[in-house]
């Protein structure tokens, strides 16, 4: 097997394996975490006798008693990542840009309320759209029970700015209890694209690359298509997470056009004409 050869093997083996964990992980199954929780319980096991034997030396320190184990074995000798990249990435560069902008009315629609949203509660005030009842108090957040396909309540033009972050593919799968709709990005779209003000912002990002329905969790879109989803608003900035995990500043969308699951995230303005 020739080098190039041997490497395009490579690189499909590890794209199985990572498009294998991928699906496994919507079932709630996570191979690396069992995988890791397996290989360290003899640490543990070490770790538990030498505690035993250290308890007695230190007076008034709670004891180690075996019927209150509760064994966490995957963290050992792991380093101090993140999780989840695309969510880390994407949720504080879009803030960050709200930050800079600094709207004067700020709608979201179906992000991340323990992640993005609570970034942009540290600083401003927002307005929430979910089709499910936002359960939570706190300051600042406002919040609206809406299909993002149809908004009525929310007049012409007069939001500043919009985020819908990692939701546009989720729209009319019914995962969340939505209506099913194969038109769903579609209508979504012209729905923010009509309640945004001229010189607006609209913050949206999904998955991109080789084009594909994966029913009923996501969409994945070819790059441009979200662009024509939006016309006729223009790419102001675009950023990505590539398959690898790794944010790309000031990238282009065509550059993504053949990736398995990256992130997109487009920052579209609209004409004040």
């Amino acid at each position: 097997m020739t080098p190039s050869a041997l490497q395009k093997f490579e690189l499909q083996t590890n794209g199985f394996k990572s498009a294998a964990s991928a699906a496994l992980k919507v079932y709630g199954i996570d191979v690396k975490r069992i995988w890791s929780s397996i290989r360290h319980i003899p640490n543990f096991c070490v770790t538990a006798v030498h505690y035993l034997r250290l308890q007695h030396s230190v007076p008034g320190t709670l004891k180690l008693s075996w019927k209150h184990l509760r064994p966490i074995t995957y963290d050992f000798g792991t380093s101090m990542n993140v999780t989840d990249p695309e969510y880390f990435y994407q949720d504080w560069w879009v803030a960050r840009e709200i930050f800079v902008s600094s709207p004067l009315r700020h709608l979201d629609i179906g992000s991340r309320l323990d992640g993005f949203l609570t970034h942009l509660l540290v600083f401003r005030n927002v307005e929430a759209v979910d089709v499910r009842p936002i359960n939570v108090n706190v300051q600042g957040l406002s919040t609206v029970i809406a299909n993002a396909c149809n908004m009525p309540e929310i007049p012409d033009e007069s939001i500043d700015s919009v985020s819908c972050l990692h939701t546009i593919e989720h729209l009319g799968l019914g995962r969340y209890g939505d209506l099913v709709d194969p038109s769903g990005p579609e209508r979504a779209a012209r729905e923010m694209i009509r309640i945004l003000k001229p010189g607006g912002r609209i913050y949206v990002s999904a998955p991109i690359g080789r084009e594909r329905l994966q029913f009923n969790a996501q969409r994945v879109f070819a790059p441009n298509r979200l662009l024509e989803l939006f016309q006729p608003l223009s790419l102001e900035n675009f950023a990505a997470i590539d398959d690898n995990g790794q944010f790309i500043e000031n990238a282009k969308p065509d550059d993504f056009a053949h990736a398995r699951d990256a992130c997109g995230i487009y920052v579209l303005t609209k004409s004040e004409c």
